[in-house]
């Protein structure tokens, strides 16, 4: 079995542990649920929290949710026999097992997957909205403590010619019409969904949305651009860019994200988002591509996407996020593109050296 926790992805958790000026006490006698933890942000979310507590002697359990349950045996392998580590084999389109009673519950189960959205959108919007009602009648039913919702920067929409990137207060333009609508459409449904279980039941809910994420979580599966660039580069392949590679992006490093959850759980205001992004990091899809070319010492070389690739593609040209608002609770981003590709792509050599 491949390692996946190797020396150099320790020392990554470990840094972002320190970058935290965080009170971590409410975190014990706690129990966290994560829904999604297999997927890039939810996984790297699971793997600090079981960091800190083992680093940190904090008394927590996690409820570590996913479809699929040879995807968590095999992406948790070191969990195994953990007592306070539960694997649970669940479809957030289901009801949630009534066995799980978290404290706080993470949605972050979610296909944000351009193939995905581009041949299954109906599946993408169930997961999001029907996934959100499950997990809130859960939280509801159990008097949960807290409910972390991850949203997206896509939410909101097109951009306006007055502005010039994203603040929590905007509210674009989405193409209904057009069934790549599926993701920010179905994600903006759950965000007023939460909103009204605040309002008619008195549940706790905060929400995130996160700019584009990357880092040594990322799975296969993911076509998303940073992603296929970052694993292209590592595997020996010229990086094929599809479109000018000028549309901006800001980006941000997965362990990044993942403290910044725990920000947002632990210090955000019942009702509010918060923009998860590093604004340092405010690049072109170009030179994405170019700086995970330069490490990986590949080439960039241009394409054009076929009708699946076309359809799936964001529609937003700059994609710009704000995060000061995440910023007040006391977060900061640690690491800029290059360091985090070069990490990333560093966890991947040692990974395929351990197989």
């Amino acid at each position: 079995m491949r390692l996946y926790q190797t020396q150099t992805y320790i020392r990554e958790l470990d840094r972002a542990i320190r970058s935290m000026d965080l009170d971590l006490s409410e975190l014990e006698n706690r129990s966290v649920a994560i829904a999604g933890s297999t997927g890039m942000i939810g996984s790297a979310l699971a793997d600090l929290l079981l960091r800190i507590r083992d680093t940190r002697k904090v008394n927590m359990k996690l409820y570590l949710l996913s479809r699929k349950m040879d995807s968590l045996k095999t992406r948790f392998s070191y969990c195994e026999g953990d007592e306070k580590v539960v694997f649970c084999q669940q479809d957030v389109c289901d009801p949630i097992d009534p066995e799980i009673k978290a404290d706080y519950i993470i949605h972050a189960a979610s296909d944000a997957n351009p193939i995905a959205y581009a041949t299954r959108p109906a599946e993408v919007m169930q997961a999001n909205f029907i996934g959100m009602l499950n997990l809130l009648e859960c939280g509801k039913k159990n008097q949960s403590k807290r409910i972390l919702y991850v949203s997206s920067g896509e939410i909101y929409g097109k951009l306006d010619d007055t502005h010039d990137g994203f603040t929590e207060d905007y509210c674009g333009y989405v193409d209904y019409a057009d069934a790549r609508s599926c993701y920010p459409s179905s994600k903006r449904a759950s965000e007023v969904l939460c909103q009204s279980y605040i309002k008619e039941y008195g549940s706790d809910v905060v929400i995130v949305r996160p700019c584009h994420v990357y880092g040594p979580t990322m799975i296969d599966s993911d076509t998303r651009a940073a992603t296929a660039f970052i694993r292209d580069a590592s595997s020996g392949k010229d990086i094929v860019l599809k479109s000018d590679g000028s549309g901006r992006r800001t980006m941000c490093y997965a362990f990044d994200c993942a403290t910044a959850m725990l920000y947002v759980l632990l210090k955000g205001e019942n009702g509010n988002a918060y923009n998860i992004s590093d604004e340092k990091c405010n690049v072109s899809i170009r030179e994405i591509a170019e700086t995970a070319a330069e490490y990986g010492n590949q080439k960039v070389v241009f394409d054009i996407p076929n009708q699946t690739e076309a359809q799936g593609f964001n529609r937003v040209k700059n994609a710009v996020l704000y995060s000061e608002k995440l910023r007040s609770l006391g977060w900061m981003p640690e690491t800029g593109l290059s360091d985090g590709i070069r990490i990333t792509m560093d966890i991947i050599k040692e990974r395929k050296e351990s197989t």
